[in-house]
């Protein structure tokens, strides 16, 4: 928390930690949220982790496919973003489900 003191809550984050970005939303809270988050959710575990994003109160979703940037980019983000915004029922339905 100590680059939060420093400068503030930013407007994005996105965490890419290779199968331990929930380590990291777990210790999200309080006012240290940023008005944007990017993650990413599996089939195993993804309602899990729209369960804790709703209890940061982000309540709009969308599910965005990795491979539609541009290689070396991650892409727009926030509002820049395509598509509309959904429900958390929208996006754990959109969750691939393992055969």
């Amino acid at each position: 928390m100590d680059i939060v003191n420093q400068f503030g809550v930013g407007d994005y984050m996105k965490i890419e930690i290779e199968k331990y970005d929930r380590v990291c939303i777990d210790r999200l809270s309080g006012t240290a949220i940023p008005n944007y988050l990017s993650t990413e959710l599996n089939s195993f575990q993804g309602d899990q982790d729209i369960e804790k994003i709703l209890e940061l109160e982000y309540r709009k979703f969308k599910i965005m496919a990795q491979n539609s940037s541009r290689i070396g980019e991650s892409g727009p983000w926030g509002e820049s973003t395509s598509g509309s915004w959904h429900s958390d029922d929208h996006a754990r339905s959109g969750l691939a489900r393992p055969p």
